[in-house]
């Protein structure tokens, strides 16, 4: 009976034994299998670099490189292991309950997760990437540009465009107007692609004044609330010169209408008249004079509305006065021309002069003149009566007729509400609009200063505060405005 039972113990361990060095091997090739996949998993990630500098070697060549995944499929224990099937463990199970919870051990399978199967292909896998090639335009041996070869399916980039607010954003095409300090270009901006007109101010020049620019870029900036200013999208500066950026008055200036040969009738003088007295409203209340009032300073946009341009000569003043003299001659005020105290009037009599102008092709020196009055006799008579009044000697009496401008009879026929809400048409012909000039290197038009002298830290310091930009152009600023280094020298 001992015999029998010390059989029966020793085949009892010796499966145990079995069914636990199988079982031990089950999990030590699942260990291994885990290993490998790291280090596979490590091998990728140093491959990875050598990938990317191949894909990057291919852009040139415009090849069309797959997206795809690739899964090494490692065989589960249940494949690589035979079922482990022990009889003698099921004989031994009859005879002892002891055995039970081992072969509750066999019947379970081990669950091992299945790494690294290849799953089935969708679409997305399938997807190409195109390297994109940029096709510039390369000039050959003749001057002739050539597009270089690439597949007829790629897709043609755009020439990368600088945003901030500088010289290289621009296109230069002609020039519009010169004055003492600088001039004014036509340029289209590439990021917006809207014409502009760029002002150019020479720092050198205004380096024991710089009031004047600060002024008009605070006007310039004001001016977003009027439509009877000429407004400004922002301003720069290089390393001599300060850019204001402003809209462009596409129908040109009251001169240059004029020049052509244009006469005005009664209606068309009432509309420009009115509408300059709303800008000039528009200042006046900020206690701004514009101090340079004159038909060249008058631009019409593409509509035919009026834009008062050019505030470089303007002054803000503190109680409505001013000294000094200041403006062009043959617009100037009596007062002006005197160096005597002058007031907001001082525009009025320039608009005065205009209106003379406008209705009979004479100058101001004509006004007082014995040889003009056949010519100022013949005119509407509410006309000749505002004309007289806005050109009067005495500023008292200028001034007190300009409170109450509205209501002359002239303008009885104006809706000044509906004026200054731009739902009047102007009554202008505009002639045709000229064709615009290819662009040219920015260089060829905008002054360079003579004076090479570098500007020291001291001296940039004096313009510190005249770059801003609008809210419209907000997002496309420079992150410096202020910056000149950085822009480079003209």
């Amino acid at each position: 009976m001992s015999s029998k039972k010390s059989g029966f113990k020793a085949r009892f361990f010796a499966a145990l034994r079995n069914f636990h060095k199988k079982l031990k091997a089950t999990f030590t090739l699942s260990t291994r299998k885990k290993s490998e996949k790291k280090s596979d998993d490590q091998k990728e990630k140093m491959d990875t670099p050598r990938k990317r500098e191949r894909e990057e070697s291919s852009e040139g060549h415009g090849i069309s490189i797959k997206k795809s995944r690739t899964y090494f499929a490692a065989p589960s224990p249940t494949q690589t292991e035979p079922t482990m099937a022990m009889p003698e463990l099921q004989e031994i199970a009859q005879a002892s309950p002891l055995v039970e919870p081992c072969l509750e051990l066999e019947k379970k399978e081990v669950s091992v997760p299945k790494e690294g199967l290849k799953r089935p292909r969708t679409e997305e896998d399938n997807e190409e990437i195109h390297i994109k090639r940029l096709k510039c335009a390369v000039p050959s041996a003749e001057g002739i540009e050539t597009p270089q070869p690439g597949p007829s399916s790629e897709v043609e980039l755009p020439i990368p465009v600088d945003r901030t607010l500088c010289l290289g954003r621009f296109t230069f095409h002609k020039v519009l107007g010169k004055g003492s300090f600088g001039k004014v270009l036509l340029a289209r901006d590439l990021l917006n692609e809207q014409w502009v007109a760029v002002k150019q101010i020479k720092k050198r020049p205004l380096l024991n004044h710089t009031g004047s620019a600060k002024i008009e870029k605070k006007i310039l900036e004001l001016a977003q609330d009027c439509v009877f200013l000429t407004r400004a999208f922002g301003s720069f500066q290089t390393e001599d010169s300060i850019y204001f950026v402003m809209e462009y008055a596409a129908g040109g200036s009251l001169f240059d209408l004029c020049v052509n040969g244009n006469s005005m009738d009664i209606e068309q003088i009432r509309f420009i008249a009115a509408e300059v007295i709303c800008g000039l409203n528009f200042l006046h209340s900020r206690l701004i004079i514009h101090r340079d009032l004159k038909l060249g300073n008058i631009l019409l946009d593409g509509s035919g509305h009026i834009k008062i341009a050019d505030f470089g000569l303007a002054v803000q003043t503190r109680y409505g006065l001013a000294k000094g003299r200041a403006g062009t001659r043959g617009y100037k005020a009596p007062e002006l021309t005197r160096r005597e105290v002058y007031d907001c009037s001082a525009d009025y009599y320039s608009l005065g002069v205009m209106l003379f102008y406008l209705a009979t092709e004479l100058t101001s020196i004509y006004i007082e003149d014995p040889r003009a009055k056949v010519g100022i006799d013949g005119l509407d008579s509410d006309l000749r009566d505002i004309i007289q009044k806005l050109t009067c000697d005495n500023r008292v009496a200028r001034r007190n007729f300009v409170v109450t401008i509205k209501d002359h009879p002239f303008f009885a026929s104006i809706n000044w509400d509906a004026l200054e809400a731009r739902e009047i048409d102007s009554p202008l012909i505009l002639p045709p609009a000229k064709d615009i000039p290819d662009a040219v290197p920015h260089k060829t038009l905008i002054s360079s200063d003579k004076d090479k002298t570098p500007f020291t830290s001291d001296q940039q310091a004096h313009f510190k505060g005249l770059s801003f930009v609008c809210k419209e152009w907000g997002d496309t600023g420079s992150s410096d405005p202020d910056s000149h280094s950085a822009q480079g020298k003209t």
